[in-house]
C-alpha cells in the first residue's frame, strides 16, 4: 500500500494541493499532520487500480519536482513494514509495477493462445509510468 503522509508545517497553499489528492477536509488534513496519518491510501493492484495508477504516476511526477514537499510517501506490506520513499524510490516503484503489469499480460496471452511466443508480445496498453 501506499499512503500520503502530510508534513508536519503546512502552509494554505499545501492544504489546497493535499485538497486536490484527497477527499479530507482542511480540519482532517491538519489532524492527519499533527498525527503522522495517512491522507490518502492507494493499494496496489486492487480496486480500480487503472485509474490509481494514473494518479500515482501523477502524485510521482510531482513528488520529484517539487523542492518542498507538503507530504511523504509511505509504502507499507502485509507484514508491517513500512518505508517512506525517497522520490527515486517512488519512481522505481512504479517502473516494478509496471513491468509485474507486463509480465501478467505477456503471460495470459500466451495461456489464452493469443500469441504462441513471447517476443510476439504487444503491451495491451500504454505506459503510465511517465517515462
Amino acid at each position: 500500500m501506499i499512503s500520503l503522509i502530510p508534513a508536519k508545517n503546512l502552509t494554505a497553499s499545501d492544504m489546497k494541493f493535499l485538497r486536490t489528492l484527497s477527499s479530507f477536509s482542511i480540519a482532517d488534513i491538519r489532524k492527519a499532520a499533527e498525527n503522522g496519518a495517512s491522507v490518502r491510501d492507494f493499494d496496489i493492484f486492487r480496486g480500480n487500480w487503472e485509474t490509481e495508477r494514473t494518479e500515482l504516476a501523477k502524485i510521482c511526477v510531482h513528488y520529484l519536482s517539487a523542492k518542498i514537499r507538503p507530504y511523504s510517501v509511505k509504502e507499507s506490506d502485509e507484514y508491517g513494514l513500512d518505508e517512506h520513499l525517497t522520490p527515486e524510490q517512488f519512481r522505481a516503484r512504479l517502473k516494478y509495477w509496471r513491468s509485474i503489469e507486463l509480465e501478467t499480460q505477456k503471460h495470459t496471452d500466451l495461456e489464452n493462445g493469443d500469441i504462441s511466443d513471447p517476443k510476439e508480445f504487444v503491451p495491451h496498453d500504454g505506459d503510465w509510468t511517465n517515462g
